[in-house]
């Protein structure tokens, strides 16, 4: 850290220097060194405990600024739980539906993760917005081809169907994800199987 040699060598050299015009002569050396060496664990310590005020890239001064900023963020959260809490039914609804909106737009314009898709998913889900549920898992499966191909997004996408009562474009929809699973991992697999097995009834 640049700030501890810069601190160490600046106030050594001045104490030394102070000391050294201070003592006579003949007599400098061995008290300047003796004092040096004093000086220095005096510095180490005088940095320790009271650098991190003066001294920006100190450690405990990069620990101050990153607790006051967990602070402002935990402070921030909970003002926005008060307010939010402080709202009408109502107003919380349309709250909730503009934040659901603006994540649509968002993804929808640049693009995502697939947990954001799932997250959106399964707001609108939430809302009541089946076919937009659906558009979003689609839209996921779209954008990130290799999504069909794994179990975990399967399962994800399909709990997120089963959220709420099953309507018939739901049940197409999974069985079109059933039969694409099929056709990728084999009617033999023991996870797919397993899944089918749990789903049947609700499909019928």
């Amino acid at each position: 850290m640049k700030s501890v040699f810069l601190f160490f060598l600046c106030t050594n050299l001045l104490l030394l220097c102070s000391l050294a015009v201070a003592l006579p002569k003949g007599k400098r050396r061995m008290p300047v060194i003796c004092l040096g060496l004093f000086l220095s664990g005096g510095s180490l310590a005088l940095y320790a405990h009271l650098g991190h005020i003066w001294l920006p890239d100190h450690p405990l001064q990069e620990r101050s600024v990153a607790l006051q900023k967990e602070r402002d963020v935990d402070a921030a959260a909970r003002a926005a739980r008060e307010t939010f809490a402080a709202l009408t039914p109502e107003e919380r609804a349309e709250r909730i539906r503009a934040m659901v909106a603006s994540l649509s737009t968002k993804l929808y314009r640049n693009g995502g993760a697939p947990d954001a898709w799932l997250r959106l998913a399964r707001a609108e889900r939430t809302l009541g917005n089946n076919e937009s549920a659906r558009a979003a898992l689609e839209q996921a499966e779209a954008e990130h081809g290799a999504l069909k191909e794994q179990k975990a997004w399967l399962a994800a996408s399909i709990a997120i169907l089963l959220s709420s009562p099953l309507d018939e474009n739901d049940k197409r929809h999974i069985r079109q994800q059933l039969l694409e699973a099929k056709a990728l991992f084999g009617d033999s697999d023991v996870d797919l199987k397993s899944l089918e097995n749990r789903l049947l009834p609700l499909l019928e």
